[in-house]
């Protein structure tokens, strides 16, 4: 029996090198690929071929297959720390989608959703299809009140909190 626990500890290893390896390379080599595609007309960036609307994507489809919590939690604050807010998001709902009872995870979240909506307001997707999507702000109300449900007493979570009821309050102003 000890061997095998051996065994699948050297292979959770494997998978989260593997994991922590492929983010890497998001990180550092996969913009710099994606960077080559995009052109600078009139002042604006184009994307200037359909394979670098492909980059993301394939990492997005990596994080959803990840089953490694602890790997999805720590990129995420990397992405959050770096600025790329939809990595940051895709990265911590799964990783709050793995271990539910993650209240770090579910704060993380909530403060994402919220530089998301501090970023580019609070807008429904495109797509009226969908009108059932919550908004930045309602996802990060959500996340945060799980966290606050996991650790009452946290007041980082409870200032959070504060911050999306004040602009709850001047949206409906």
């Amino acid at each position: 029996m000890k061997e095998f626990e051996i065994n699948r500890g050297r292979f959770d290893l494997g998978l989260s090198m593997v994991a922590l390896g492929f983010l890497f390379w998001a990180l550092f080599w996969g913009p710099n690929k994606i960077q080559k595609h995009i052109e600078v007309s009139g002042g604006q960036a184009v994307l200037g071929a359909e394979s670098a609307r492909e980059e993301k994507p394939i990492l997005i489809q990596s994080i959803e297959k990840s089953e490694d919590f602890l790997t999805l939690f720590k990129a995420g604050k990397d992405f959050l720390e770096s600025g790329k807010l939809e990595l940051a998001i895709a990265s911590l709902e799964r990783a709050v989608e793995l271990k539910p009872d993650f209240r770090d995870g579910h704060y993380l979240l909530g403060y994402a959703y919220l530089k998301s909506y501090e970023a580019t307001g609070d807008y429904f997707v495109d797509n009226p299809s969908d009108i059932a999507e919550k908004t930045n702000l309602e996802k990060a109300e959500l996340s945060l009140l799980r966290a606050r449900k996991l650790d009452p007493q946290s007041a980082k979570i409870l200032e959070l909190i504060d911050k999306i009821k004040q602009a709850k309050n001047k949206n409906n102003e």
